[in-house]
């Protein structure tokens, strides 16, 4: 059940950050402050495509650890995804008005 919770958790943290850097990239004079996915958004899809392969990739990994008997690095690491998505949304948020 918490592994379950925290998968939920990590979707919707990713999920608010990708609406907000959405919604942000049609204002003039945008600029991603995220240096990784600065390389990748440059449009809507580009975007879509950039969480749907980090989400997948993180789920990936921590399904690995957890295979392998490391379930506290796995949720550490899923905690520190949706730390790092809810920071990117807090500040993509605040930055659009």
């Amino acid at each position: 059940m918490k592994t379950l919770l925290l998968i939920a958790l990590q979707l919707v943290a990713n999920g608010s950050d990708a609406y907000y850097t959405n919604r942000n990239m049609s204002r003039h004079g945008f600029h991603e402050t995220n240096p990784v996915q600065r390389a990748f958004v440059h449009n809507s899809t580009s975007l879509a495509l950039f969480s749907t392969s980090e989400m997948a990739g993180v789920f990936s990994v921590e399904h690995l650890l957890r295979k392998h008997h490391r379930g506290r690095l796995a949720r550490a690491m899923a905690l520190t995804q949706i730390g790092t998505n809810t920071y990117g949304a807090a500040h993509s948020a605040r930055e659009g008005h």
